[in-house]
């Protein structure tokens, strides 16, 4: 597989403004966000490592306002864009569905970052998920789930995920 990573000092300059007026603690450069390929039009990066789902989140947006195009952690919604990321052998990584308000065990109270209609599809979870293990608070997905092509919920706040998958769209 062959890989791009975007090594511009213009962008790196962007990226960091876009980050300091993000208001983030400390600048987030994306210049090591790896080109991974591309799916029925829209490109896919996956983003540095060790990040909470807030900080690979500013990545996509940094990543969006660097190319002039809307980025956002990717939407699997369908089974054959499951398989190009899962294919792609990447790591457990954030990608961009939230629990939003309401039961915690109700498959139903997720959404997509993208604003793309949430359906719940058992063939994209893993098996009895989203779960919220314990009561954690698992509010945000993982996807591959370890050897599996599918998604798990964990908590947002964890630093465990080695990074995050973004999502951008075609030039329009």
């Amino acid at each position: 597989m062959h890989s791009r990573r975007l090594r511009s000092p213009d962008a790196r300059l962007i990226l960091t403004s876009v980050a300091l007026a993000a208001g983030l603690l400390a600048p987030v450069c994306v210049s090591a966000a790896t080109y991974l390929g591309s799916f029925k039009g829209h490109d896919y990066y996956a983003t540095s490592a060790n990040l909470t789902f807030d900080q690979a989140h500013a990545e996509a947006t940094a990543l969006g306002a660097a190319l002039g195009r809307r980025a956002y952690m990717a939407a699997i919604t369908t089974i054959e864009e499951r398989d190009f990321l899962y294919c792609l052998g990447l790591p457990s990584s954030w990608i961009g569905v939230h629990r939003i308000a309401g039961p915690p065990l109700d498959v139903y109270r997720w959404a997509w970052d993208s604003g793309e209609p949430y359906i719940y599809d058992t063939d994209l979870w893993c098996s009895g998920e989203p779960n919220d293990y314990f009561g954690l608070g698992e509010n945000a997905g993982l996807f591959p789930w370890g050897t599996m092509p599918c998604i798990n919920d964990i908590q947002d706040t964890l630093a465990q995920a080695p990074g995050g998958i973004i999502e951008v769209e075609p030039n329009e």
